[in-house]
């Protein structure tokens, strides 16, 4: 398994795992116009939004950066298409949520990685998204990793 394939599915295996499988979990991204929200109503993509090939000469420290997006997404609870609204309390489970892989990907670096792996928490920040139409709402999750 390369660091890549690691990081990866160490983020995805963790999503999954949350409250005994609440959450589908998938490396790439999903329509969330089509998805099927009443059979999961939370969801998580994985992608790889910037990565560098292989070690970069113009890094200080030799090793190669990758910014990762998790979008943490669920069905707006208890609304219908005229009046949804963001649901702030529910939002509120999802930034946990991300928050909760952030710290199992940083002990998982600790623990078994630490000489290959830095997750740098200075850079992750989310943005949050509704869709009124669709009836979802959710947060990006980016943040960087170097290997």
């Amino acid at each position: 398994m390369t660091p890549r394939q690691a990081v990866l599915s160490t983020l995805i295996n963790f999503v999954r795992s949350i409250d005994n499988g609440k959450y589908f979990a998938k490396r790439g991204a999903v329509n969330w116009a089509e998805f099927d929200f009443d059979r999961h109503p939370y969801a998580c993509t994985v992608v790889v939004t910037r990565s560098g090939l292989g070690r970069c000469v113009g890094e200080s420290d030799g090793l190669t950066p990758m910014l990762i997006d998790m979008d943490f997404t669920m069905k707006i609870p208890d609304q219908n298409a005229e009046i949804a609204e963001i649901n702030d309390e529910a939002l509120e489970r999802l930034y946990a949520d991300a928050e909760a892989a952030l710290n199992h990907l940083q002990r998982s670096i600790v623990e078994g990685f630490s000489d290959v792996f830095r997750l740098n928490r200075q850079t992750a920040e989310a943005i949050e998204f509704h869709d009124p139409q669709v009836l979802v709402q959710g947060i990006v999750v980016s943040f960087s990793v170097t290997f």
